[in-house]
């Protein structure tokens, strides 16, 4: 009864209708997605693809790391309720889809940001070259409009030496371009199941030389659970231009949003309904509500010695957000400014050499009240939060012989935090202060072609990762002021790998890497405030692990099929409670597997299938308890184009969880009360 109530929603609910304008210029240039590869049997060689996954423009075939490209724009349309949705088959990254828009997907790289409570920790992401990290290490993508995402860059491992306070890896996110030439203008309507309903309208415009993008969307859904539901407004715009003889890029992205939160489950209320939310959650009015606005313009041109990228960027946030045990205000304005000057390419495989320095801002105003039933209760902190972050960086590729290239970068950063407390009375103390933390992040890398097909590499990488303001000050005694005893964590991982090309279309990667993590960053709970996160460091931690991805692509099909085998443990922790010596740590999938498959039976006609499994993780500390693995098949639809009138009309369908399997999406590490379950 409840697989046919499911597949009714399903067939019934989700349809989907896409305009586009019928005109010359439209038939002349029509929407990538329905074109693709029409002209060509062989796919691009690692050599011809380009990548910027380490500042500078490389060929991906040139790097001794392991980069991945995708581009969601060439699939068929998704519902966009997850970043994972896009990011199909990355092998080494693993996309918590927490199904909860309070607290965003959760990105996992090697194990690294498994910690984060709400937002993206340990992994530094960039959207339309916008840092959306910013200088504490924290990310939030609420502004990221899925629906616009043209093209993902994924690397994997440390990444300190080109972005700082990153130590998983880094993901760069780019939206849909502007046109090469001509108007055009979008309307998308949207339906589905659980109430999502979605309308997006977007124009678009080009002159060769330059071209500009506006798009606006409005989202609203109820949940597959109570108290789930989500009200969005999103805006993205972005205007590329020849300026002063160089090239200037301006990008802006708002949101406006209303959700609720859920909450985690135990296993127990997990296994009787995994549709309910938690009780405390409804009562306490858990949820968010904010604005987020940022902008960005990016200037390259010619400099004496080579080419100069400028880039200033500033952002605003204010949020209001009542969880179990506080009710949280926070206004937050940040900036920043960076320059880099790259050199000639060293050679046709080369990124030559580029140096920068990187500043960057932030000033927080934290005010915290008791939760008063999702109302602001009695004042319990007020707070004024100010980061800064000074960073020198430099790297370059030498080309060592004819098929051997060395990779060598550097980056020093110091990160300096302040609080001035607000809320001094006679029974509560000035808590205002200051922490300082700074590091050197060297890497090295180096690459061996063994002949035009097949080359290898090997790296050794070095990263830092700060504590964010919110983990500073979320301390168990309750005072205000920064954890004096949180330190950040500290990196040092190698790693070798190999490309290979075995036919045209047929490319294969693999790797194997080793990590060992100084001060790791870890989440609890307490009992006097549930669903609240405070941090400790554990001595150290090893995270290891293989990954391996085949890539077919061809004009009528692509093919994906990815495996990473992740091992996260404690190598020296003990607390109180007791040693955790050899245990895994919590959130972390061991082993990860997935197959996309794209097939285009007809001209502009996608069709689409994913499957992905994972297996059991732990949840605590001591691995007392664990989240089951899942088995996930989505499929995807989009017919070929048709005329309407001047308009040309594209109906997508999309069947999510088709074999309707109850199973737990994402956990939160060591919570109270056994409460670590969030349903999928």
């Amino acid at each position: 009864m409840r697989w046919s109530r499911r597949a009714f929603e399903i067939l019934t609910a989700v349809a989907t209708l896409a305009l586009l304008p019928w005109n010359a210029r439209a038939q002349a240039d029509p929407p990538r997605a329905d074109t693709t590869r029409a002209d060509t049997a062989a796919a691009v060689p690692l050599e011809g693809i380009t990548v910027r996954a380490l500042r500078a423009p490389a060929a991906l075939g040139a790097l001794p790391f392991s980069v991945t490209l995708r581009r969601p724009g060439d699939h068929a349309p998704s519902a966009g309720l997850s970043l994972g949705s896009e990011l199909r088959a990355v092998p080494g990254l693993q996309v918590q889809g927490r199904h909860n828009e309070a607290l965003g997907d959760r990105i996992v790289v090697r194990g690294f940001g498994a910690r984060a409570q709400f937002g993206v920790r340990g992994v530094h992401v960039l959207v339309d070259g916008i840092p959306a990290t910013m200088p504490d290490g924290q990310t939030t993508l609420n502004h990221l409009d899925l629906g616009r995402l043209d093209r993902a860059e994924v690397l994997r491992g440390p990444a300190a030496a080109a972005y700082g306070n990153a130590a998983g890896g880094v993901l760069l996110l780019e939206t849909t371009p502007p046109p090469s030439g001509g108007i055009r203008h979008e309307a998308t309507a949207a339906a589905g199941s659980d109430g999502l309903v979605r309308v997006r309208a977007a124009t678009a415009g080009g002159t060769g030389s330059g071209g500009w993008t506006a798009a606006g969307t409005r989202e609203w859904r109820d949940g597959f659970r109570p108290h789930g539901a989500t009200e969005r407004a999103q805006l993205t715009g972005r205007v590329a231009a020849p300026l002063a003889g160089g090239f200037l890029r301006l990008v802006a992205h708002g949101v406006a949003y209303d959700v609720d939160s859920p909450g985690a489950l135990t296993l127990e209320q997990f296994r009787t309904d995994p549709h309910q939310a938690q009780a405390f959650n409804v009562v306490q009015g858990t949820g968010e509500e904010g604005r987020h606005g940022q902008v960005g313009a990016t200037w390259e041109g010619a400099a004496p010695g080579g080419t100069l990228e400028a880039t200033v960027h500033g952002l605003a946030r204010a949020i209001a957000n009542p969880i179990p045990p506080a009710f949280i205000d926070l206004d937050r304005r940040a900036g920043g400014v960076r320059l880099l000057l790259r050199g000639s390419e060293a050679s046709p495989r080369g990124i030559g050499w580029a140096v920068g320095v990187d500043g960057a801002v932030q000033a927080d105003d934290r005010q915290n009240y008791q939760n008063a039933e999702g109302e602001r209760g009695e004042l319990t902190l007020d707070q004024r939060e100010r980061v800064g972050n000074v960073a020198l960086h430099g790297q370059a590729l030498i080309p060592l012989r004819a098929r051997v290239g060395l990779f060598l970068g550097a980056r020093y950063d110091r990160v300096t935090f302040s609080a001035t407390d607000d809320f001094v009375t006679a029974d509560n103390p000035d808590d205002s202060g200051r922490r300082a933390m700074d590091a050197l992040s060297p890497t090295a890398g180096l690459r061996l072609d063994v002949s035009r097909d097949v080359s290898v590499f090997a790296n050794v990488s070095t990263a830092f990762e700060t504590p964010t303001t919110t983990e500073l000050v979320n301390r168990p005694d309750g005072a205000g002021g920064f954890n004096q005893e949180l330190e950040p964590q500290r990196t040092v991982s190698y790693e070798v790998g190999g490309r290979a090309a075995l036919a045209p279309a047929v490319t294969l990667q693999a790797s194997l890497y080793h990590a060992r993590v100084e001060d790791a960053l870890v989440p609890f709970e307490v009992a006097s405030a549930p669903g609240r996160q405070y941090f400790r460091n554990a001595a150290g931690a090893v995270h290891r692990g293989v990954e391996a991805l085949a890539e077919v692509r061809t004009a009528r099909v692509d093919l994906l099929a990815a495996y990473s085998r992740t091992v996260a443990e404690f190598s020296s922790f003990t607390t109180p409670d007791g040693s955790f010596d050899g245990l895994a740590v919590p959130g972390v999938r061991p082993w990860t597997a997935a197959v996309d498959l794209v097939t285009r039976p007809h001209p502009g006609m996608i069709v689409e299938l994913a499957y992905e499994a994972t297996g059991d993780m732990a949840v605590d500390d001591a691995n007392d308890a664990r989240a089951p693995g899942y088995r996930l098949f989505d499929a995807r639809l989009a017919a070929a184009p048709f005329r309407a009138g001047r308009w040309r009309a594209r109906p997508f369908a999309g069947f999510d969880n088709l074999l309707d399997e109850s199973y737990v999406a994402s956990v939160v590490p060591n919570a109270f009360g056994g409460r670590f379950y969030e349903p999928g």
